[in-house]
């Protein structure tokens, strides 16, 4: 077995191999050229890092890990985050995905990258594989607000569950041509959603295979996502900005409501604890455990779960 690290550019055969896989590792989803060349050479914060594993010239399986360049109290950490592992049939996962790792890992070193994270599926690929990476988890704490209160009486058990926003073929989403990123980005120091520079926020959401919706008005900005916690349908409130000086979002929460009962019929919506989106009777608790696997590659990193949670939450 052979392994080398690609780049997703002019190379005809090389693309198509890579798209072929692609489906093994994203829920079955086949997207467009023009969603790969967005996804893994238009990043602000650069090119994936994908390593093909060929076998008689043929690539039989492929990593890819994604950069996020996130900023914590003025300190930069660019992150890579694995994004797809696709292996075809009638291979020795484990052995492919192991060696597959340690490319990985080194072409991460020589691009700088300070630390590397896994989530959902790859996470217990890495770990099934017995990859040699730290594993942890970290609270996820939201604030519910029913709005089917008949419906969600008899699921409570589900708003406990982890959000799993909806996967799409990628689309560009309305309204967000004259989003200011900028402001978007901001927030409390303590609130580790807003860790995303503007760039990123920006290239996240322009064209992307996650259902997003966007309210865009003259009081308020918000970005939500689309998606379940168990069977209930949950729009999870990412994050926004007051137009009116001194107000905050939340004072706009009946308009924010009836904005996305047009677009969507959801059973809930809910927001992070310290977006401070939601507010009023009514607000249910929701915790939930991340996993996520880890490496750091620079000596001097700390609190890695704040950067993971910040990270998962817009993957």
């Amino acid at each position: 077995m052979i392994y080398r690290v690609l780049q997703y550019g002019s190379d005809g055969d090389l693309k198509v191999a890579i798209r072929q896989l692609m489906p093994l590792g994203c829920q079955g989803l086949i997207q467009s050229e023009e969603w790969f060349q967005w996804r893994y050479t238009q990043n602000p914060s650069g090119k994936a890092i994908i390593v093909g594993a060929f076998e008689n010239e043929r690539m039989v399986a492929c990593m890819v890990v994604e950069l996020f360049c996130l900023v914590r109290s003025d300190n930069q950490y660019l992150c890579g985050c694995v994004s797809v592992v696709a292996i075809m049939d009638g291979f020795e996962k484990k052995k492919i995905l192991l060696d597959l790792t340690t490319v990985a890992e080194k072409e991460a070193k020589i691009r700088g990258l300070d630390l590397l994270f896994a989530f959902d599926n790859e996470y217990n690929q890495l770990r099934e594989a017995d990859v040699e990476w730290d594993f942890n988890t970290v609270e996820m704490h939201h604030e519910v607000l029913t709005l089917k209160p008949i419906r969600s009486i008899f699921r409570l058990s589900d708003i406990r569950k982890a959000f799993v926003p909806n996967r799409c073929v990628a689309y560009h989403p309305v309204g967000v041509e004259t989003l200011r990123f900028d402001e978007l980005a901001k927030g409390s120091d303590d609130y580790v959603g807003r860790l995303i520079t503007p760039d990123m926020l920006r290239w996240l959401i322009t064209f992307t295979d996650k259902e997003y919706v966007v309210i865009d008005n003259n009081d308020v900005t918000v970005i939500a996502i689309v998606g379940r916690r168990g069977k209930q349908k949950d729009v999870n409130l990412l994050t926004s900005y007051s137009k009116m000086d001194g107000v905050n979002p939340k004072m706009c929460q009946k308009g924010i409501l009836e904005s996305i009962g047009k677009m969507n019929t959801p059973d809930e919506v809910s927001s992070v604890v310290g977006e401070q989106l939601l507010a009023g009777g009514g607000l249910l608790k929701s915790s939930s455990k991340l996993y996520y696997a880890y490496k750091v590659l620079k000596d001097g990193v700390e609190r890695e779960g704040e950067l993971a949670t910040a990270i998962h939450r817009w993957l």
